[in-house]
């Protein structure tokens, strides 16, 4: 009987030192994996992807209801006027760079979507001079941009791409097509 407990024991020990071992080196890998600087910066673009796309939703938002006569220009122009502060790039522009690497088409389609929401304080003046058709084709394209970085929109969405540092699927170029093209119509 004592033999047999034993064994019991020593396979029992033997069995839990191998386990330690797999434990350890499973948590020294995830932590030697782990990089604050990488997460910091996927982090700060996907967040200002996130918020430039709440930007792009609250000007469709008020343009439809300029044209519908159920809000102010004063506060479209107020709203405009801290997208002006919030849309300079240089807040994420290192994050941004490191994401986009070498690829200065990518870096480009992050630039373009920076400004696209500096346009409504820029043109102002032009923009409130507009129709009300011409008012809600300008509220369709910060729809479509809107859209277009919404993430939870998933393939859809440029900020999926940039989660999972795709730029070069068929899929991720049709979306970035998607987004210059209607970040163009809106140099008028």
């Amino acid at each position: 009987m004592k033999k047999y407990f034993t064994i019991i024991v020593t396979c029992i020990c033997i069995l839990s030192l191998v386990l330690n071992v797999v434990v350890i080196n499973k948590y020294y890998k995830e932590k030697n994996a782990y990089d604050p600087v990488a997460d910091w910066n996927d982090y700060s673009v996907r967040l200002r992807m996130t918020k430039q796309s709440d930007v792009f939703y609250e000007y469709s938002r008020y343009l439809k209801k300029i044209a519908n006569n159920t809000a102010s220009w004063d506060e479209l122009y107020g709203f405009a006027s801290a997208v002006r502060y919030f849309s300079n790039p240089e807040i994420v522009q290192g994050a941004i760079n490191i994401k986009a690497g070498d690829n200065e088409e990518i870096r480009a389609v992050f630039d373009s979507i920076l400004f696209a929401g500096f346009v409504v304080w820029q043109k102002f003046d032009e923009i409130s001079a507009f129709e009300e058709e011409e008012l809600l084709e300008i509220q369709q394209i910060y729809a479509d941009l809107e859209y277009l970085l919404n993430s939870n929109n998933q393939e859809k969405s440029f900020t999926y791409y940039v989660q999972h540092d795709d730029f070069t699927s068929d899929e991720s170029q049709k979306v970035q097509d998607e987004g210059i093209k209607r970040i163009k119509d809106l140099e008028w």
